[in-house]
């Protein structure tokens, strides 16, 4: 956790200025809080939040220090290097200091960074717990949603993103309908739903689609069957080793299927799977009796990552990654109970790829 430190506050005529180590000489306006006036700075807490920057700055910086690289934060925040790059210099502009140190393998917090995240995280916090509170009458809103959501998600973060709605929203209903990508695609497109989350490949374009989380594919089946295939004590296998190995798929469908079939087209190796298993629980328990090898996100099983029956390792040469998005249909306009529960989803699955993370350093 990151802290800061604010040094004696010193007025002059009309404004005050505060040293903000390592900032230099950070002006905060007494005005309002959130001035009209394109010359207005917003003030916060008594940082002050310069004009040219907003919410959008803060996200992207947030994410960046999260990934610890511009590149990985790109593909998750759905941007091209270049604009993000655009942003944090003008952010780092505003601020008049460097945010960020390059690296040989990323990017790592400045002095000045890791303050300024510290206040940066509290700041999109607290604005959007305010953004759920401004209605009084919030209680009062009525209705229902409707939510898809792939089997993986649903089981490991959208129960528990459910009962905060549910609390923050006691005369809503929220229907959730499970399957694969390409199910919840064609609802949404039809008006089935009105939210999905789902597996960013192959998404129509009649889709509004926004990247919220990234996982890398592993290899899942039993100790023993590893142990007879010649893979034991591997912590990663290439994508040609897997070549006539037994694989437990889902059906086409879906859009880790898709991702998968793609990534070995691209490496020239054919798969070949014996079991078409669209639940990932049934997917896993075969595997674990050795009816072959799943290929599945980390973040499904990682909660098996210490059973001494299970063999894991990353499938790497070439690295397979999945993207999962929260999407609603172009066409339709979402009313603001969907819109609430679709930032709660956004703020939730952060943290969620967070415990991901730190199960995966373990490994």
């Amino acid at each position: 956790m990151f802290s800061y430190r604010i040094s004696p506050l010193r007025i002059s005529p009309g404004r005050q200025t505060l040293d903000l180590r390592p900032f230099d000489k950070v002006r905060l306006w007494l005005g309002s809080c959130y001035g009209n006036s394109s010359n207005c700075h917003n003030r916060y807490g008594g940082i002050a939040i310069p004009g040219p920057m907003n919410e959008k700055h803060l996200h992207f910086f947030s994410a960046i220090a999260e990934f610890g690289s511009f590149s990985a934060a790109a593909a998750v925040l759905g941007l091209d290097q270049p604009s993000l790059s655009r942003y944090i210099r003008q952010l780092e502009d505003d601020i008049g200091a460097k945010l960020f140190h390059r690296t040989g393998r990323g990017v790592r917090l400045t002095e000045t960074g890791e303050e300024f995240l510290g206040i940066a995280q509290r700041y999109l916090k607290d604005t959007d717990t305010l953004r759920h509170k401004v209605d009084d009458g919030r209680n009062d809103l009525r209705g229902s949603i409707s939510l898809g959501v792939i089997q993986f998600l649903g089981e490991a973060f959208v129960p528990d993103c459910l009962l905060k709605y549910a609390e923050m929203r006691p005369n809503m209903t929220v229907q959730v309908t499970g399957g694969g990508s390409g199910i919840i695609q064609e609802m949404l497109l039809s008006g089935r739903i009105d939210v999905g989350l789902l597996y960013d490949a192959g998404l129509s374009g009649d889709l509004v689609a926004e990247q919220v989380f990234m996982d890398r594919l592993v290899l899942y089946g039993s100790v023993e069957l590893a142990r007879r295939r010649g893979f034991d004590g591997q912590s990663e296998l290439s994508l040609p080793q897997l070549s006539g190995v037994p694989i437990i798929a889902q059906t086409r469908q879906h859009g880790l299927r898709r991702a998968i079939e793609h990534a070995a087209r691209r490496a020239g190796v054919g798969l070949n799977v014996v079991f078409e298993v669209d639940s990932l629980v049934t997917a896993r328990a075969l595997a674990r009796r050795q009816g072959g090898f799943a290929v599945v996100p980390f973040g499904s099983v990682c909660g098996d990552i210490d059973r001494p029956d299970v063999f894991m390792p990353w499938i790497g040469e070439p690295r397979i990654e999945v993207t999962f998005s929260i999407a609603t249909a172009r066409n339709r306009k979402i009313e603001r109970g969907a819109l609430e529960l679709v930032s709660l989803i956004r703020n939730d699955i952060r943290d969620f790829a967070k415990s991901i993370d730190a199960l995966s350093e373990r490994r």
